[in-house]
């Protein structure tokens, strides 16, 4: 992973943007400060409300 480093930036919020190491899918996450967030793969929004921790 130290070759595939994920992109951050505090512009505003925070925007994360992640490549995978094998299959060159790109994650990308988005929150403002104002509330407003956004998470997609390869483009397509998704959704995390079926995952839990």
């Amino acid at each position: 992973m130290s070759g595939r480093r994920p992109e951050f930036k505090t512009d505003g919020g925070l925007d994360l943007a992640y490549t995978g190491w094998t299959t060159e899918d790109r994650l990308f996450l988005k929150h403002r400060a104002s509330g407003s967030s956004a998470r997609m793969i390869n483009g397509a929004e998704c959704t995390f409300e079926l995952y839990s921790v």
